[in-house]
């Protein structure tokens, strides 16, 4: 794969088109590759839900940027638009990460997922800084982890009184946002 990669974007090169081609390399979903004991991915654990996102646009951004701000793939579209000068259409879901991509900007930001939703067990997820809050499809909590203290998620807090605080304001945004969204 890396090596099709190279290929591209040396043929961008050769014939004077990468100025003006944005690429995009990406996933939709990561691997569990058996961690947590399954083979699957349709989980809300970090191996699967943080996924490769690699671009380059030399007119735009800085060769070798590396950005450490959550970004989530409804972001792409409205960033890709932005890149080219294009409006988002009204009520596109996601942001604008241009100011990140080219000015480093680093806004708090919080992440939401859905999963599981034609299975028995649908989930939702919202990730603000180093804490995940996964919830059942009622949004009633169900897992939350500290990702700084706990990177592999295998100390579930989700019942800890010392992280109710945090649990019940992740819980609430996902309130927020399910209501945004529908």
């Amino acid at each position: 794969m890396d090596e099709c990669v190279g290929r591209l974007l040396a043929t961008l090169d050769d014939r004077g088109l990468a100025d003006d081609t944005i690429v995009v390399f990406t996933g939709d979903h990561g691997e569990s590759l058996g961690s947590h004991g399954v083979d699957e991915i349709d989980l809300p654990y970090e191996e699967v839900s943080r996924i490769p996102f690699l671009m380059r646009s030399p007119r735009r951004i800085r060769a070798a940027t590396t950005i450490d701000t959550a970004v989530s793939n409804v972001d792409f579209a409205p960033t890709l638009l932005a890149l080219c000068g294009v409006s988002p259409p009204k009520g596109m879901q996601g942001e604008n990460l241009t100011g990140v991509l080219t000015q480093g900007r680093r806004p708090a930001r919080v992440i939401y997922c859905e999963g599981g939703v034609y299975q028995p067990q649908p989930w939702r997820m919202a990730v603000r800084g180093n804490y995940k809050l996964v919830t059942d499809a009622a949004l009633s909590p169900t897992q939350f982890y500290d990702l700084a203290a706990d990177p592999y998620e295998l100390d579930d807090r989700v019942a800890a009184i010392s992280e109710r605080r945090n649990r019940d304001e992740l819980q609430s945004l996902l309130w927020q946002w399910a209501a945004r969204t529908g």
